[in-house]
């Protein structure tokens, strides 16, 4: 789905350009989709240890954290004052709807709460995984 998506959106931005499609597609296409799709095939063709996925775990929370401070290098809070407060408060009142939305829908699931045991998608021996509130997961 995000393949497809990223697809969309390069091919969307062409319409006026001259020349190699290919190579608009891939100058224009994120990259990082191609990265996510990759270390989701090995990972789920076992090709890492548990080790190795903790390690990539803690890689991809730096990435993440050095993505966010480089988003704050990029923020000019003289020209976010210059706009003024209303299209921040649309902002978080549209953020504030459609998270409420999606509150009440998830509410409205018959679905276990995180506390519980669930089923080990795809493991071997479907054995079940205790979910903790930190996001760790511990066999029982």
């Amino acid at each position: 789905m995000v393949l497809g998506y990223a697809i969309y959106w390069a091919r969307k931005s062409q319409k006026d350009f001259q020349g190699s499609k290919a190579a608009f597609l891939w100058n224009k296409f994120p990259k990082f989709v191609l990265g996510f799709l990759l270390i989701s095939l090995l990972s789920t063709m076992n090709f890492f240890s548990k080790s190795q996925i903790a390690d990539l775990a803690n890689l991809s929370r730096w990435a993440f954290l050095l993505t966010f401070a480089g988003v704050g290098l990029q923020t000019n809070l003289g020209q976010l004052r210059k706009q003024g407060l209303k299209p921040l408060a649309k902002r978080f009142l549209a953020g504030t709807i459609v998270s409420s939305k999606r509150a009440a829908f998830r509410e409205s699931l018959p679905l276990p709460d995180h506390n519980s045991s669930v089923p080990a998608v795809g493991h071997p021996e479907n054995e079940f995984l205790d979910i903790s509130p930190d996001m760790s997961a511990s066999r029982l």
